[in-house]
């Protein structure tokens, strides 16, 4: 399946202080949230916008710098997907986010954003020590969630809590490294993509569970969802405990 046509200039190297890699997945909507998030993210910051159509113009509006992708489907995909049910054509989408691959060889991992959300001042760096923190103690993989609706509570000393995966929903602010995105793409390509079994913050919940991957979130919150005019993918919902600064 051919996945994505890139509209802009090629991705740059990404996150600065660890080589993460930094998708949006959006889609045009009757409220243009986006320029939400673009606006809290620093100039220069490297990232693909995955589109889940051809419609990019509502794009046009935001000064993207030279470090950003847009990344549409092709003509023939697009025609595949475009009388599925929003669920369905959600899921391809945020399938795409994942099924890009690393932008380089030394890329750590993928940190994917839906684009109704809005992040705290000061998120890179505590993402960034979070993750590191996660590397080193986690066995078997781990992903970490930078919202979560649920109040948690943070191990003693550190920016994070363990998430019960049982518990999870809402896909607004993901981190995978390298190993899970890929295991994770393949799972969701035949389980949402080829065939539509459940919507993918539900299949994501699945996965963690049957592969033994540890679910943890960031405490506060990094990320705050202000989506509150939907595509039709679910209810509204808000983080228990977000930021503004950190």
């Amino acid at each position: 399946m051919e996945t994505n046509q890139v509209i802009s200039r090629a991705i740059k190297p990404s996150l600065t202080s660890l080589p993460i890699d930094l998708a949006i997945v959006t889609t045009a909507r009757p409220k243009d949230y986006i320029h939400q998030l673009l606006s809290c993210l620093r100039s220069g910051l490297p990232l693909r916008i995955v589109v889940g159509g051809p419609d990019v113009a509502y794009l046009e509006r935001h000064r993207l710098g030279p470090c950003v992708d847009i990344v549409a489907p092709p003509e023939e995909e697009w025609t595949r997907f475009i009388g599925c049910p929003v669920h369905h054509r959600a899921t391809w989408n945020y399938w795409r986010g994942l099924a890009l691959g690393p932008s380089s060889k030394e890329c750590k991992g993928l940190l994917i954003f839906e684009d109704d959300v809005i992040v705290a001042t000061g998120w890179e760096a505590r993402l960034h020590n979070t993750v590191r923190e996660l590397e080193a103690t986690s066995q078997g993989g781990f992903v970490l969630a930078l919202y979560a609706a649920s109040a948690l509570t943070p191990v003693p000393g550190h920016f994070y809590a363990p998430y019960p995966a049982r518990r999870f929903f809402g896909t607004q602010a993901m981190y995978y490294p390298e190993a899970i995105r890929r295991g994770f793409a393949e799972y969701l390509r035949a389980n949402g993509v080829d065939r539509h079994v459940h919507p993918y913050d539900l299949l994501l919940r699945t996965y963690l569970q049957s592969h033994g991957v540890s679910l943890f979130a960031t405490v506060p919150c990094l990320a705050q969802h202000v989506g509150e005019i939907s595509t039709g993918l679910g209810g509204f919902h808000k983080a228990a405990n977000f930021q503004d600064v950190l």
